[in-house]
C-alpha cells in the first residue's frame, strides 16, 4: 500500500516540476524584457554660457568645489572672448598728446591698471567679439559651424547703442568719443602683413610702439608679439584685423592673424552647474579640457578633428552612473595664445542626462 503510495506521489512531483518548468521557460528573460520595454533615453542639453576665470598657473583646488564662491567671476559665452584691451570714451580735455605716450609705453593691462585723465582715473576693461558672430552688444548668438576666422563685419562697436524697430543706432557717450583699444599680434617669424579695415576706421593706429600711417597697405612684424594700439575718435561700428602675406599655410589655412591681448600662457577654468541625471558631456574645444564634476576629475576621451587644419577638437565624458542630484561642472583648458574664454569653447557644451 505504501509502496503504491509513494510512486502515485513522486509521479505527481514529476507531473507538477514539469508544469513548473514549461512556465518559467514561457516566462521572457531580462533580455528580452529590456529589448521590449521603453528604453532609457538621454535628454540633451545645451550649456552656452558658463562663469570664468584665467589662471597664470594651476587653477587652484578650491575652485572646483561646487561651494566655492565664483560670483566674482566673468560670465562668459561660448564663442565669444577678450581681444581687446578698451579704454574710454573719453573727450578730448582727457585724451591728450601726454596721455597718448603713457599708453603706449604702459606694459601691463588689467581691469585695475588705468590712468589719470585730467580729473578722473579710466581704466582698462576687456574687449569681446567672435570671430563669427561680432559684437556681443550685438548679438549672443553661439556659432553652428567649425571654429574659423571669418572676420565678422561688425567686430568693432563703441558708443552707446539705441534700438529702433527699423535700425540700430550708435551715438555718442556722455563720457565723449575717444577710445583706445590694444592687444598685440603674436607671430613665429618676421613677415609682413596687410591692414584690413572697414569704413569705420582708427584714427591713429600704433604696432610695435611705431605710428602706422592710415595710407599703409603692408607692415611688418618682428617674430614674437607684436604691440598694437588703436584710437578711435569717433563712435561707430566695423572690422580691423591684419591678414598675414607670406606664409607656409596651405589654402585650406586662414591667413588672418589672431590677437593675442594676455601674451602669455595662462589657463581658463569654467564652472556652471548641471541637473541631476547627467550622463555624458560633450565638448568641442581649442585645446585639451580636464573636466570634474563635483571636484572629482573624470577622464576625457578625444573623438576627432571636425578638419585636418582646424584647431577645434571634439571631446566626451560618460559617467559609469547617472548623478542624483545637481553637480557642479569644472573644466580647465590651457589656453592657444589669442584663443580666450568663449573662444576656446566656440559652441554649447552638451550635457546629456538620463530620464526614465
Amino acid at each position: 500500500m505504501f509502496s503504491n503510495t509513494n510512486t502515485v506521489l513522486s509521479s505527481v512531483k514529476l507531473l507538477l516540476h514539469a508544469i513548473l518548468t514549461l512556465f518559467l521557460i514561457s516566462l521572457p528573460t531580462a533580455t528580452t524584457t529590456a529589448e521590449n520595454s521603453e528604453p532609457q533615453t538621454l535628454k540633451q542639453i545645451k550649456i552656452d554660457q558658463f562663469k570664468y576665470k584665467i589662471y597664470d598657473s594651476i587653477p587652484n583646488q578650491d575652485s572646483l568645489l561646487p561651494e566655492f564662491d565664483d560670483s566674482q567671476w566673468e560670465l562668459q559665452h561660448s564663442g565669444y572672448g577678450q581681444q581687446f584691451w578698451k579704454l574710454g570714451p573719453m573727450n578730448y580735455h582727457e585724451a591728450t598728446y601726454e596721455l597718448d605716450t603713457k599708453i603706449l609705453k604702459a606694459t601691463q593691462f588689467s581691469s585695475k591698471r588705468g590712468f589719470l585723465a585730467k580729473w578722473r582715473n579710466v581704466y582698462w576693461e576687456p574687449y569681446y567679439f567672435s570671430w563669427k558672430q561680432g559684437s556681443p552688444s550685438l548679438d549672443l548668438g553661439s556659432s553652428t559651424d567649425s571654429f574659423n576666422l571669418t572676420p565678422h563685419e561688425e567686430t568693432i562697436v563703441l558708443g552707446k547703442l539705441e534700438s529702433t524697430e527699423k535700425e540700430l543706432k550708435i551715438t555718442e557717450e556722455p563720457q565723449g568719443t575717444i577710445y583706445f583699444l590694444r592687444s598685440a599680434i603674436l607671430v613665429d617669424e618676421d613677415c609682413s602683413a596687410q591692414l584690413k579695415m572697414s569704413d569705420y576706421t582708427p584714427s591713429y593706429i600704433w604696432i610695435s610702439g611705431e605710428q602706422i600711417s592710415l595710407k599703409e597697405k603692408t607692415v611688418q612684424l618682428k617674430k614674437g608679439l607684436n604691440p598694437i594700439l588703436l584710437k578711435y575718435t569717433l563712435p561707430g561700428k566695423g572690422f580691423f584685423y591684419l591678414e598675414k602675406t607670406s606664409s607656409n599655410t596651405t589654402s585650406t589655412q586662414s591667413n588672418i592673424l589672431l590677437y593675442d591681448c594676455i601674451g602669455k600662457p595662462v589657463s581658463g577654468l569654467y564652472r556652471f552647474t548641471a541637473p541631476a541625471g547627467l550622463k555624458e558631456i560633450q565638448i568641442q574645444a581649442i585645446g585639451t579640457p580636464q573636466i570634474w564634476i563635483n571636484a572629482k576629475e573624470y577622464p576625457t576621451k578625444k573623438q576627432s578633428k571636425p578638419s585636418s587644419d582646424s584647431l577645434l577638437s571634439s571631446f566626451e565624458v560618460i559617467l559609469p552612473h547617472a548623478t542624483d542630484s545637481i553637480s557642479t561642472i569644472a573644466i580647465s583648458i590651457h589656453h592657444h595664445p589669442g584663443i580666450y574664454g568663449g573662444n576656446a569653447i566656440p559652441h554649447p557644451i552638451i550635457l546629456k542626462t538620463q530620464t526614465e
